[in-house]
């Protein structure tokens, strides 16, 4: 992970974790452009609900080969 250090604006999709300093080290992100439509926070929302609540179908963090 990397210190998350550039100044981004807008909507914003974050994986990474927070650290005791209030900084965000970084593993990815992704800026969602509003240019030719409006992102819908509340649809975006009650998805990552949905990722938190079946966490079987939506694994988080590192994939791990053998």
């Amino acid at each position: 992970m990397e210190p998350f250090d550039e100044e981004i604006s807008g909507i914003l999709e974050i994986v990474g974790r927070l650290t005791a300093k209030a900084t965000i080290m970084c593993a990815s992100y992704v800026q969602f452009k509003e240019d030719n439509h409006l992102f819908d926070r509340g649809l975006y929302n009650e998805a990552v609900k949905i990722t938190h609540e079946f966490p079987q179908f939506f694994p988080l963090g590192v994939v791990q080969y053998n």
